[in-house]
């Protein structure tokens, strides 16, 4: 309720000059970077967690106040070392500061960890050290690196991944672990949400493509090798990693020991590790009956 009126003052004296005192004023720690997001017009996240439902309010530093406002700012983007970026970045240095992969973050945040790749310095018949020119790319951002230390999660690497069958997925999943993210336990509580997920020919970076309820989609990109995956997703905001088994299950095959990490990219040390469940339902042609007619199947 205190962070509501909070907001609901601010709004009130949303002219530029008066928003920027009001902000200096009335919030504590994070004043003088909001009040420095105001005034440089800095665009801060919007943390959704990939499930599209955060909202802006279009004011940065109206944004800004009611994330860092939060009991736990950490996780919204403002974290100390952030608001010392904030604080000390020039104005068009500043969007940086919730960029995980940075130099400018970097100076601030720390981050890093071993190099992400198989054992040796060797590439595949493809060039890739991982199999896919975008998971090389991906996987050297800082936050990555640490994510994968931390949370001591294993990638499948190679370019020749098996093959698997598109289709609709009854999916359970649960968090197993985190940092500055959702509590563990935090999941699908036994009731399985139906997804698509399809092979695609788009190009050289998406090769396969996920959709849930509402049309949400993303693409994937697919590494691994023999019977062994790693379904690859990247966004500004976050990155996830989906490894896995393919099994033949008479006519069909079946994903098993479903392991899954998700990098939040708008904070430091930002990860869950989930394990995911997913039963094929239908052929995918089902897709728009079953979850939305908006996946672009």
């Amino acid at each position: 309720m205190r962070h509501a009126i909070l907001f609901s003052f601010l709004l009130i004296n949303a002219g530029c000059g008066a928003l920027k005192d009001a902000l200096e004023d009335n919030l504590g720690t994070c004043g003088t970077a909001c009040a420095r997001v105001q005034d440089c017009g800095a665009t801060p996240p919007e943390p959704d967690y990939g499930i599209g439902m955060s909202e802006s309010s279009g004011v940065g530093g109206l944004d800004c106040a009611a994330g860092c406002a939060s009991e736990e700012r950490a996780m919204t983007g403002y974290a100390d070392c952030q608001l010392d970026c904030l604080e000390a970045v020039e104005c068009g240095d500043m969007q940086a500061c919730w960029d995980a992969g940075s130099d400018v973050f970097a100076e601030h945040c720390g981050g890093g960890g071993p190099k992400i790749g198989p054992e040796g310095d060797g590439t595949y018949d493809n060039g890739t050290t991982t199999g896919s020119p975008m998971v090389d790319e991906a996987v050297e951002n800082p936050a990555v690196q640490a994510a994968v230390e931390a949370s001591g999660f294993v990638l499948n690497f190679g370019d020749s991944p098996p093959a698997m069958d598109s289709g609709v997925f009854a999916l359970n999943w649960e968090i197993v672990a985190e940092q500055n993210s959702r509590d563990v336990g935090v999941g699908s509580d036994g009731y399985p949400t139906d997804i698509c997920l399809w092979e695609s020919d788009e190009g050289p970076d998406v090769d396969w493509r996920y959709c849930q309820i509402g049309g949400l989609t993303v693409g994937l990109s697919l590494i691994g090798n023999n019977d062994l995956f790693t379904l690859v997703i990247v966004d500004e905001l976050y990155q996830g990693y989906i490894t896995g088994r393919v099994e033949n299950d008479g006519d069909k095959t079946k994903l098993v020991d479903i392991d899954v990490l998700v990098i939040l990219l708008w904070g430091p040390d930002m990860w869950e590790r989930q394990v995911w469940d997913a039963i094929l339902e239908a052929d995918i042609g089902e897709c728009g009956a079953m979850v939305s007619e908006a996946c672009p199947v």
